[in-house]
C-alpha cells in the first residue's frame, strides 16, 4: 500500500513544469522536489516556482526560464497579475527554518491566547489543520473545519486565527465565483466563510465538491498579444467556516470536523496586539513546506496503520491529514478518530 501511495502522489516530470505541478512532488534526474509558488517582488506580474528538495532547501525558479538547463518553466500567465494573496518569495527565503515542533508550538501559543476551547485537544486539531493546508496537494481529499456556536462564543475569532495561519485564505463570495476560483488555482489556498448559516443548499452542494483533490477546470481567457488562450484552473479547496448553526446539507458536513464553540475570555482578542505574528505564520509555513519529505513519509505510515482499522472510508479520509501532521510531530492521534 505504501508503494502504491508513493506512485500516486509523485509525478515523473516531463520536459516542462507548469501550474499543474504546484503542490506536488516531482521526480527528476536530479532528485525529488516539492513544487510551490510565490510572487516575484522584483518583476511585476511574474510568479516564482519554489523547488524544495528532500533536505528542505528552497530554490527559486522564475517563469519562462530553464531549470538546470533541462526543464522549461512555463510562463502560462504572461501579462496577467498573480494572485495578491501570494507571499513574496523573500518571505520564504529570509525566514529562519525552525524544526517542525518549534514552529508548531509558536502557532499553538497564539491559538491558546486568542481562542477558548473546552476540549484542549482541539488546539492540536486546529493547528494541525492549518499545517496540513500548506501541503494539501499531497493528500487525496480536502477536509473542512466548521466552527459552530451561539453568538459571542468565539467562532469568528477561531476563523480569524485560521485566516492568519492556514494557506492563503480567500473569503468566499458566491457572487464572484470566477475571482475566488482564480485565486484558489494560483495559490492552492483555503476558502473561509463567515456567517455560513446563510449558505443555501445549492451553494453547499457546489462547495462539497471541493472535497475531492486535484479538480481542474479549463477556461478561455484573453491574454495580451496572444489573444484567447485556454488555461487550467485547479478549483478544489479545503473550507473553514463559522456559523451559529451548521448548513442543512448533511453530505457537506460529513466532509470536515465540527467544533462546538463555548463562551470564554481569551487572553488576547486582537491579533494586531501580537507583535511577532507575521514571523510566526511565516515560520509555520516554511517549516511545513521544508519538511514535506518527512510529512510525506509519515503519510504512508498513517495510511498503512489505518488500513487495519475497521472504520468508514469517509472517517479515514478526514483522519489522514490530521493524523499525519500529529504523527510527524511525535504526538498521539488515535483520539482524532472520535
Amino acid at each position: 500500500m505504501e508503494t502504491s501511495l508513493l506512485q500516486a502522489r509523485v509525478e515523473r516530470q516531463q520536459a516542462s513544469i507548469g501550474s499543474r505541478s504546484i503542490g506536488r512532488i516531482i521526480q527528476t534526474e536530479f532528485g525529488m522536489y516539492y513544487v510551490d509558488v510565490a510572487k516575484n517582488p522584483f518583476i511585476k506580474n511574474q510568479r516564482v516556482f519554489l523547488f524544495i528538495n528532500d533536505k528542505g532547501e528552497i530554490e527559486p525558479v522564475f517563469e519562462g526560464t530553464l531549470w538546470k538547463n533541462k526543464y522549461m518553466i512555463k510562463a502560462e500567465m504572461e501579462g496577467m497579475p498573480p494572485s495578491r494573496n501570494l507571499w513574496d518569495f523573500n518571505a520564504f527565503i529570509d525566514t529562519p527554518l525552525l524544526k517542525l515542533d518549534e514552529a508548531y508550538n509558536l502557532a499553538k501559543e497564539v491559538l491558546e491566547d486568542t481562542v477558548v476551547f473546552r476540549d484542549k485537544r482541539l488546539y492540536d486539531l486546529v493547528v494541525a489543520w492549518c499545517m496540513y493546508s500548506w501541503l494539501r496537494g499531497l493528500f487525496p481529499k480536502n477536509i473542512n473545519l466548521y466552527f459552530i456556536g451561539f453568538p459571542a462564543t468565539g467562532k469568528s475569532q477561531a476563523l480569524r486565527y485560521c485566516k492568519h495561519f492556514a494557506r492563503y485564505v480567500i473569503d468566499y463570495d458566491p457572487t464572484a465565483e470566477k475571482s475566488y476560483k482564480w485565486n484558489i488555482s494560483h495559490t492552492l489556498g483555503v476558502i473561509a466563510i463567515d456567517e455560513a448559516e446563510y449558505i443555501s443548499k445549492i451553494q453547499a452542494s457546489k462547495l462539497r465538491k471541493y472535497h475531492e483533490s486535484g479538480v481542474f477546470e479549463t477556461r478561455l481567457i484573453g491574454l495580451p498579444v496572444v489573444g484567447l488562450t485556454p488555461i487550467d484552473l485547479r478549483v478544489d479547496a479545503p473550507l473553514v467556516l463559522s456559523a451559529t448553526h451548521p448548513p442543512s446539507d448533511t453530505a457537506f458536513l460529513q466532509r470536515g470536523y465540527i467544533i462546538r464553540m463555548c463562551k470564554g475570555s481569551p487572553k488576547i482578542k486582537d491579533f494586531d496586539l501580537i507583535p511577532d505574528l507575521d514571523y510566526r505564520k511565516y515560520a509555520l509555513a516554511k517549516s511545513v513546506l521544508c519538511n514535506w519529505n518527512k510529512i510525506f513519509e509519515t503519510l504512508s505510515r498513517v495510511y498503512y496503520q489505518l488500513s487495519f482499522k475497521n472504520i468508514d472510508e469517509r472517517i479515514k479520509d478526514l483522519t489522514i491529514p490530521i493524523a499525519t501532521i500529529l504523527e510527524a510531530l511525535g504526538k498521539e492521534w488515535d483520539w482524532v478518530l472520535e
